[in-house]
């Protein structure tokens, strides 16, 4: 039986850096590492290096954040100071610092804590088949080219290739266009009222167990925010599309086009700055370790560009008493949702046409969600054939969250990363309890007749560094002006906050959330930077091709 694709046993030990936040191992958290010690020593650009290194094993984790009036002892100690640290090197980050990369007169960094960029944008390959689309897409899915226009616009720019995204999901259009205007009655906003009070007063008890054991992930029916989560739009009229290249390439390839604009050069310390504090780190198999050196960095202007969940273990010093803490700030209005995806790869079949008979399965069954990917066969090694028997079989296992996630507990406990590549090296209970979810769905009676997986690909985003899937408003929030708040949180200092997770509505599930969050934080605090084109696309968002992109197949 030929082996699953999996990860090096470890990863080489160059000593390179880049960001994320505290608190990997439960153990080490309660060091309290601070976070002051970020700042003067490798003025270096990390994303350079992170681009120019395939692989990052010495890396780090921003514990504290030291906020510092000049002082001239300290020049000798911290001499070069950025004027923007960017941290995180996920979707929103990326796009900030490539947005920004022109500058020749700024001194920008982008930190990551993981190999790549992409943070909650992950693709895994399968380079020993030779379908380049079985590729397990481990973050986001999919986007809709003509309701997220900026990402699209971007995608573009970047010279990507879109392709089609099949779905059979079949939702209706969004009952508002401003949600937060809408009323339950002549008192009650419905931003007001929680999702299942709201379904209670106007659905069926069948009404409503048919909303929620039909929606894709059980956080959209939960008694959140009703105005948000009655206005989900997953409308699939509207053209699903996926990148060729797997979404993750969208932020590596932001995140290589600022390191190769990188601007190497000095700026003295002047007024207020911030010492970031990093924990350095070392990932071993998709595992983090604390290691106990640690790196400091100095900024001017620092861009928090990281799950807000992961706030809770950064340590703010030296910042007035009174200044709230950016953790309490995000707690009060946002939820986090905790999430796993997993796909199953398999080297036989068990249906007898070209295709499996359900291709798109939702069910109130644990795995919530079930879909084939893609089928290829395994490329030849020194010159043997290649036996019919050799092909792959991806499917995305599982797409689930809230109590859904616990489920994979067993499966995911290979170690404290988020990402799990194995051979199912699992119970066999719990593989033939796998097996019988799986059947079912497929309209098989006998587990037996489903050959057991060669691979076990999953990611556990509960775990750091995102410590959430996503978030969601909470009940009562009013997202129009929480979001324009929390995008600079303390009044007094230049702390910044970007990502999807507090895009106001719905888009804080779309990649799209995050780049509008980095427009917003532009316009209001770095206008040149928002005054700046995006390269190549100049051209209307209505002529980006929509209708060419819509005539491709839709089948993988």
């Amino acid at each position: 039986m030929p082996s699953a694709p999996r990860m090096s046993k470890r990863l080489s030990q160059a000593p390179r850096m880049s960001i994320i936040m505290a608190g990997d191992d439960p153990q080490e958290r309660k060091r309290e590492l601070s976070l002051r010690e970020i700042c003067a020593d490798h003025v270096k650009t990390i994303a350079t290096l992170l681009m120019i290194f395939g692989t990052i094993a010495c890396i780090v984790v921003i514990v504290l954040i030291h906020k510092w009036h000049f002082e001239e002892s300290r020049v000798k100690e911290i001499e070069a100071c950025l004027d923007v640290a960017v941290i995180g090197a996920g979707i929103s980050g990326s796009y900030a610092s490539w947005r920004m990369r022109h500058d020749a007169k700024a001194i920008i960094h982008l930190f990551e804590l993981r190999s790549s960029a992409g943070g909650r944008l992950r693709t895994e390959h399968f380079p020993d088949y030779e379908n380049v689309k079985m590729k397990a897409e481990l973050g986001a899915l999919y986007y809709f080219p003509q309701r997220h226009p900026l990402l699209n616009r971007t995608i573009h720019a970047l010279r990507l290739t879109p392709e089609g995204y099949y779905t059979e999901l079949f939702l209706p259009k969004s009952i508002h266009e401003n949600p937060l205007l809408v009323k339950y009655n002549r008192y009650i906003n419905l931003y007001e009222m929680g999702y299942w009070n709201f379904l209670n007063n106007v659905a069926s008890r069948e009404g409503f167990n048919f909303i929620q054991d039909g929606t894709p992930w059980r956080s959209h029916v939960s008694n959140g925010n009703a105005a948000l989560l009655a206005t989900l739009d997953l409308n699939t009229w509207d053209y699903h599309a996926t990148l060729a290249e797997g979404m993750q390439e969208l932020p590596k390839t932001m995140a290589r086009q600022f390191a190769n604009s990188s601007h190497r050069k000095k700026r003295w310390l002047h007024g207020v700055y911030y010492e970031l504090v990093f924990q350095q780190t070392e990932t071993v198999d998709g595992t983090i370790y604390n290691i106990t050196k640690s790196e400091r960095f100095c900024a001017n202007e620092v861009i928090l560009a990281i799950s807000p969940a992961a706030l809770k273990h950064i340590r703010f010093i030296g910042f007035d008493d009174n200044t709230p803490s950016l953790w309490s700030l995000v707690d009060a209005v946002l939820d986090p949702i905790p999430a796993t995806t997993a796909y199953l790869l398999f080297n036989e079949s068990w249906w007898s046409g070209a295709r499996p008979g359900y291709e798109d399965v939702i069910t109130d069954l644990p795995l919530r969600r079930t879909r084939y990917v893609a089928s290829g066969r395994r490329k030849s090694r020194d010159g043997a054939d290649v036996k019919q028997a050799e092909y792959g079989h991806l499917f995305l296992g599982a797409s689930s969250d809230f109590q859904d996630v616990s489920y994979f507990d067993l499966f995911l406990r290979h170690g404290h990363g988020s990402v799990v590549h194995s051979e199912c090296n699992i119970t066999r209970q719990g593989l033939l309890d796998l097996k019988t979810q799986f059947a079912r769905l497929q309209g098989l009676k006998d587990a037996n007749a489903l050959p057991d997986p060669i691979g076990f690909y999953a990611v556990d985003w509960r775990k750091p560094p995102t410590y959430a899937g996503w978030h969601l408003w909470k009940r009562g929030v009013r997202w129009d002006r929480e979001a324009a708040h929390l995008l600079k949180p303390l009044a007094n200092d230049a702390i910044y906050l970007i990502g999807s997770d507090i895009c106001p509505g719905s888009c804080q599930l779309w990649a799209e959330g995050a780049l509008r969050t980095v427009e917003s934080l532009l316009e209001s605090y770095f206008p040149k930077y928002y005054a700046m084109p995006l390269d190549g696309a100049s051209v209307a968002d209505d002529q980006l091709a929509v209708g060419d992109e819509v005539k491709m197949p839709l089948f993988n």
